[in-house]
């Protein structure tokens, strides 16, 4: 007999918003994935370029993203004015060009002060993403730091990122982090924690959804 959920309407609402997706490399505001600055009119790439400077940071994110694989170093220039303006995605992005060492020299201790900007400026707009906090998880994962680990991780969890939950329950029956410490994080977060594993039963064909009004 296949699992029966009962889940009332908030619950579902809040399943909608849940995501099991990982975290990109690169963030937009925008789908331009595949779009480079020479598919874009130059009056387009100036008027991006003027809005940003007069403070649109979705159009910071979006000409940098124009700009970075034909002109990095200008991507890099419009990344870094969204991020003063404390945009959590061209904060994200500045610190990928330190850890990849994509136009500036390689700097971790520099990458991460950018993901822990974006992390900090993400978690008060309430992104809804996995990023920068995931990121910094799986560098101080690298670190064995595991409760920094579990902290970062859990931070997106919080921005409904259902990888990251995975991540501190993994580290968890690890008995990499302690019980405590793990309820700790957890119990603010339990609905989302919750809904995530029944995502994960839907997505699996697992899980049924019922509705309570």
């Amino acid at each position: 007999m296949r699992n029966f959920v009962l889940i009332t309407s908030s619950l579902f609402l809040l399943f909608l918003n849940l995501s099991l997706a990982q975290p990109q490399n690169i963030e937009n505001h925008t789908d331009i994935e595949n779009t480079k600055a020479v598919d874009i009119p130059q009056d387009e790439i100036d008027n991006l370029k003027a809005k940003c400077e007069n403070g649109d940071v979705e159009a910071c994110s979006t000409v940098g993203a124009f700009l970075y694989e034909d002109n990095p170093k200008e991507a890099f220039k419009y990344y870094s004015i969204g991020c003063e303006k404390k945009d959590p995605v061209c904060c994200f992005n500045v610190a990928d060009f330190y850890q990849n060492g994509v136009y500036v020299p390689k700097d971790e201790n520099k990458a991460i002060y950018f993901y822990k900007l974006s992390c900090e400026y993400s978690l008060k707009e309430h992104a809804g993403y996995c990023g920068s906090c995931y990121i910094l998880g799986e560098i101080y994962l690298g670190k064995t730091k595991f409760k920094e680990s579990a902290k970062y991780y859990n931070f997106d969890c919080e921005n409904k990122c259902c990888e990251a939950c995975f991540k501190v329950e993994q580290l968890y029956k690890a008995r990499l982090i302690s019980k405590d410490y793990y309820t700790s994080l957890k119990k603010p977060f339990k609905r989302i924690y919750e809904t995530c594993h029944f995502l994960e039963k839907v997505q699996s064909g697992k899980g049924n959804i019922d509705f309570e009004e």
